[in-house]
C-alpha cells in the first residue's frame, strides 16, 4: 500500500519536468541571442556605414555556421549525451553573444564570432532531442517535446521585446541575454537531473502505482483493485 508519504512525493516536481523546463529554457534564450543582432544592426550600421550587401552577410554568417554542425551535434549527443552537449552550447553563444560587441570594431571578427554562434546554436537542436529520447518515456515523450518546442516562439518575442534597450546602449541587447546565459548554464550543470534519473524517477513512480494492487494469490484478483480507467483517459502520464 502507498503510504501518505509516497503519494506526497509522487505528487511532487518530477524529474521529466525539470529536464524539459532546461530544455524550455534552454531554446528561448537561444532565439533571444538569436535575434539580438537584427535589432541591433540598424544602429551598427549607421556607425559603421555598413551597405546593405555588408548587413545581409552579417546576417548569413550565422546561419553559414548553423548548417555545419547540425549533423556532427548529433552524433556528438549521442556519444556523450545531449545534456552534456546542450549546457557546453548555451556557454559557448552565450559567451560569443557577449563578445558581439567588442568584435563589431571589425567586419571579419564579427563575421568570425558570428559564424561561431551558429554553429554552437545549430547544437541546440540535436542535444534538446537526445536530451528528451534519453530522458522521457514513449507515453510521455511527445508532449514534453510539444511544450519544449513552445521555447522558439517565447524565444523570437522576448528578442524584439528586448529592442527598447537600443535605445539606452545598443551593447546591452548583447550583455543582457548573454550574461543570462552563462547564468544559466551554472545552474543547469547543478541542478538538472540527468536522463536516468528522469526515467528512474517515472519508474519509481510506476512501481508505486503497481504496489498499491497487491499481487493475486492462488490464482484470486485482490478485491481492493481499484476500477480500471479505460485506456487513454489517464492524465498521470503527461503529468510525470
Amino acid at each position: 500500500m502507498m503510504g501518505p508519504l509516497d503519494s506526497l512525493w509522487t505528487l511532487g516536481p518530477s524529474k521529466g519536468a525539470q529536464v524539459a523546463f532546461f530544455s524550455w529554457s534552454a531554446l528561448v534564450l537561444c532565439f533571444v541571442d538569436r535575434m539580438t543582432i537584427s535589432v541591433a544592426l540598424i544602429p551598427l550600421a549607421e556607425a559603421h556605414g555598413w551597405t546593405a550587401s555588408t548587413q545581409g552577410l552579417i546576417l548569413s554568417a550565422f546561419f553559414y555556421g548553423y548548417m555545419c554542425l547540425q549533423i556532427p551535434a548529433g552524433i556528438l549527443a549521442k556519444r556523450y549525451t545531449g545534456r552534456k552537449i546542450l549546457g557546453a552550447a548555451v556557454a559557448g553563444w552565450s559567451l560569443a553573444t557577449m563578445l558581439t560587441p567588442v568584435a563589431s570594431a571589425t567586419l571579419p571578427l564579427l563575421l568570425g564570432v558570428r559564424l561561431v554562434m551558429g554553429m554552437l546554436e545549430g547544437m541546440s537542436f540535436p542535444a534538446v532531442h537526445d536530451l528528451c529520447a534519453r530522458s522521457f518515456p514513449p507515453e510521455t515523450r511527445a508532449g514534453y517535446t510539444s511544450l519544449i518546442g513552445s521555447g522558439i516562439n517565447i524565444g523570437m518575442i522576448a528578442g524584439f521585446a528586448c529592442s527598447p534597450l537600443v535605445a539606452v546602449d545598443w551593447t546591452l541587447i548583447f550583455y543582457a541575454p548573454g550574461a543570462l546565459g552563462l547564468m544559466w548554464t551554472l545552474i543547469y550543470l547543478r541542478c538538472c537531473p540527468t536522463p536516468e534519473e528522469a526515467l528512474n524517477k517515472y519508474n519509481h513512480v510506476e512501481g508505486l502505482s503497481c504496489s498499491a494492487v497487491s499481487p493475486a494469490t492462488n490464482g484470486e484478483v485482490n478485491n481492493e483493485t481499484t476500477t480500471e480507467e479505460p485506456p487513454g483517459t489517464s492524465l498521470r502520464p503527461i503529468l510525470l
